[in-house]
């Protein structure tokens, strides 16, 4: 370019100052090229790196030489469970860490429930109490938003116990159809 507008200007076809006003505009694209192409790469890396992520997390899990895919199962609690409800939802949860499922506990909050957040997080905490026989909590339970949440991993399978299912209950089956994530 600088060539072209160099003989331009011997020829007398454009002025220096159309010269200098070409040459800012050209180094100003320039720039705009080289920071569209970098973000390009960039965009290029992440989607790379998104994708291996996807794989790791697709790839089955090598357990006593069979192939298992881990699945994440979920229960939903309300601060105001009764007794008979939430020993309920605890031997669902039993069994799905006796298959070896990640388990996630969700405490769903309405309206003037969110006054009383120290219940919500006492019923959260009692669940976990009650499944540590059978599981551990991989971090402390959280609020976000209206919903305490918390994921459970089963213990390993040589310690695994059931305390209210029998052992017929928890057979792993074949559900790959209502799997809940």
């Amino acid at each position: 370019i600088y060539l072209l507008c160099g003989i331009s200007i011997l020829y007398g076809k454009i002025s220096i100052g159309r010269f200098v006003t070409l040459i800012t505009y050209v180094s100003l694209m320039k720039s705009c090229i080289l920071y569209f192409y970098s973000m390009g790469k960039s965009y290029q890396e992440t989607l790379a790196s998104y994708r291996r992520i996807e794989e790791i997390l697709e790839t089955p899990i090598l357990c006593n030489g069979k192939r298992m895919v881990e699945k994440v199962k979920e229960i939903k609690l309300r601060p105001a469970i009764e007794l008979n409800d939430f020993m309920t939802k605890i031997r669902n949860a039993e069994k799905f860490l006796f298959q070896g499922n990640k388990l996630k506990i969700t405490l769903m909050m309405r309206g003037r429930e969110m006054e009383y957040k120290e219940k919500a997080f006492d019923a959260v905490n009692r669940a976990i109490s009650e499944l540590s026989h059978i599981g551990h909590a991989d971090a402390e339970p959280r609020l976000m938003g209206r919903n305490i949440s918390v994921s459970m991993s089963p213990v390993p399978q040589n310690q695994r116990k059931l305390k209210y299912s029998r052992e017929t209950d928890a057979v792993p089956e074949d559900d790959s159809s209502d799997s809940q994530e």
